[in-house]
């Protein structure tokens, strides 16, 4: 089982926060 250290869980919480943001910005043109 492969298992996410809490730095890899900041890292991807940042990524996702990203690109919800960016496909935010997409949204709007």
């Amino acid at each position: 089982v492969y298992k996410v250290h809490p730095e890899h869980k900041k890292v991807l919480a940042l990524i996702s926060e990203y690109a919800e943001k960016v496909t935010a910005v997409d949204y709007e043109k």
